[in-house]
């Protein structure tokens, strides 16, 4: 009988990594042009009025709640990723600038005469209302 050595073979089998928007560099680059584009109009409107804004948003998301499991793009997922939620979140509060400074800019007519802190109120006020009207799906109270 002759020798032969014994091969040995792995099964190796690689598991995709889960597929997340964040995957594709197209779409971060495109939110991120959006992003600064929205803020720049916002911020040559009334730079109190994009700031409280997203402080409005961040209020209506704090009063949800601060987990991650209602931070996302999708509603439900086998894996969590903790910077989708993120971006999901700074989403949110830019357009919560962009609610807050509509709001003002609706509710006051001329910004030059018109004490910060009115300004500051509407914007958060704007950006509170329109972001639990649109963005609170998936807040429940169980």
């Amino acid at each position: 009988m002759e020798n032969t050595p014994e091969q040995h073979t792995e099964n190796t089998t690689y598991e995709s990594p889960k597929e997340t928007l964040f995957s594709s560099g197209t779409f971060v680059i495109g939110l991120i042009v959006i992003g600064l584009f929205v803020t720049l109009i916002t911020w040559s409107v009334s730079f109190a009025a994009l700031f409280f804004g997203a402080v409005g948003t961040m209020l209506s998301v704090a009063s949800c709640s601060l987990d991650h499991k209602n931070l996302r793009f999708q509603i439900k997922r086998e894996v969590s990723f903790n910077d989708e939620n993120w971006a999901y979140f700074a989403i949110r509060a830019v357009a919560g600038a962009v609610f807050g400074t509509a709001t003002a800019l609706l509710a006051v007519s001329d910004f030059a005469h018109t004490h910060w802190a009115t300004i500051a109120v509407l914007a958060i006020f704007g950006a509170y209302v329109l972001d639990t009207l649109l963005f609170k799906r998936s807040c429940s109270k169980d």
